[in-house]
C-alpha cells in the first residue's frame, strides 16, 4: 500500500480526524504533500483543525475528511438523512 493510499484509508476510517502524529507513527513524515494531492487531484474536502484527540503539550493539527468521491461527512454524527434511488 502506498503512502497516499494509507493516508486515504486513515482519513476515511477516522471520522473525527487523524492527528499529524498518527501519520508520523505510520512513517509518513511528509504527509502534507499527499493531503494536497487528495485535495486537488481527487477533489477531496479535507479540513485542518487543532487536534482535540489527544492532550498535546504544543499545538498539533488533525486532518478531517469532510467529503470524498464516496463519503460525505458533511452531516452531523447520528443524523438521519434520506435519498431516493432512481
Amino acid at each position: 500500500m502506498s503512502q497516499e493510499e494509507t493516508i486515504a484509508k486513515l482519513l476515511t476510517e477516522n471520522r473525527r480526524g487523524v492527528c499529524g502524529t498518527t501519520f508520523l507513527q505510520h512513517y509518513i513524515p511528509r504527509f502534507g504533500g499527499h493531503i494536497f494531492n487528495l485535495r486537488h487531484d481527487k477533489n477531496w474536502d479535507i479540513v485542518k483543525e487543532r487536534c482535540d484527540l489527544h492532550e498535546h503539550k504544543n499545538t498539533q493539527w488533525k486532518y478531517r475528511l469532510i467529503k470524498s468521491d464516496t463519503i460525505n461527512y458533511d452531516v452531523e454524527e447520528n443524523q438521519n438523512y434520506s435519498f431516493n434511488l432512481y
